[in-house]
Order: C-alpha cells, then structure tokens, then sequence
C-alpha cells in the first residue's frame, strides 16, 4: 500500500508541476481565464499530496506563488482600467 501512495503522489507531483508550468505559460500569453483554472487545479491537489520531498514542495510553491502573482496583478490591471 505504501509503493501505490509513493506512485500516486509521483504522478501527482507531475500533473501539479505540469499545469504550474502550463499555467504560467498561459498568463504570459494572456490566456488569463485558463491560467486562473490551473492555479485553482494546483491550489486543491497541492494538499493531496503526502510524500513530496521539502525542494520539491519548496519549488512548487514558488511556482505556485509566481503564477498567483502574475494573475493578481493582471487582475489588478484590469480593474483599475474598467475602474
């Protein structure tokens, strides 16, 4: 039972780092409303998964951190021109 949750949390590991990296690739092509999707999609599996070394989880919430960032500020942006 331990080997299948270290295999899920594996492939786990590859659908968050994926859609981090699908998410950040989006908001700088201004594909703003999908970005959102992937951050969402990160921000409810993250907690789900158990067995992630701390650099790894230290990485993904940096990324997870960054596209936060750039989606906050696009949406800051865009509030402050429809005012």
């Amino acid at each position: 039972m331990t080997e299948l949750r270290a295999k899920t949390d594996r492939q786990l590991q590859t659908i968050i780092r994926r859609r981090l990296e699908g998410g950040l690739a989006l908001a700088r092509r201004s594909a703003y409303d999908e970005a959102h999707d992937a951050l969402a999609e990160v921000r409810r599996l993250l907690p789900v998964v158990n067995l992630v070394p701390d650099t790894e989880r230290r990485l993904l919430n940096l990324r997870l951190e960054q596209l936060a960032r750039l989606l906050a500020a696009e949406d800051d942006w865009y509030m402050a021109a429809t005012g």
